[in-house]
């Protein structure tokens, strides 16, 4: 076991939208990324998936039932993105997000690119 300092992890990295695992539990991973500008339309078919902002604002495009909402997400809020739902988190500036989601999720969901993170980093 060991403390898990937030911000001590995210000084460890610079890029956006490349989440680096920092915890487990239960076949789940504790994620952390910075967001910045747009990350892309995507889904998860099977997997539910939890933002939490640290710091920042993120903008979470959701496409329900023909139609675009959006969820703003300030510092401390979070939303659960339940599987299936397609998705696009935008961040005006720099966000610090927190993930908790199922270890087999990707980050860009059905959509393979040069986004697409397969390998995750554990700091």
């Amino acid at each position: 076991m060991e403390v898990i300092n937030l911000n001590e992890k995210f000084s460890q990295f610079s890029e956006f939208w490349s989440p680096k695992v920092i915890g487990s539990l239960e076949g789940y991973q504790i994620k952390i990324a910075k967001f910045k500008d747009e990350f892309i339309w995507h889904t998860h078919e099977k997997e539910d998936e939890f933002f939490l902002v640290i710091s920042g604002r993120v903008d979470l495009h959701v496409k329900q039932n023909g139609k675009v909402e959006v969820f703003t997400l300030n510092d401390g809020e979070g939303l659960v993105v339940p599987q299936g739902i397609e998705h696009m988190p935008v961040s005006k500036g720099i966000s610090n997000v927190l993930l908790f989601e199922p270890a087999t999720t990707l980050n860009t969901g059905n959509v393979i690119n040069e986004m697409t993170v397969e390998e995750i980093e554990k700091i």
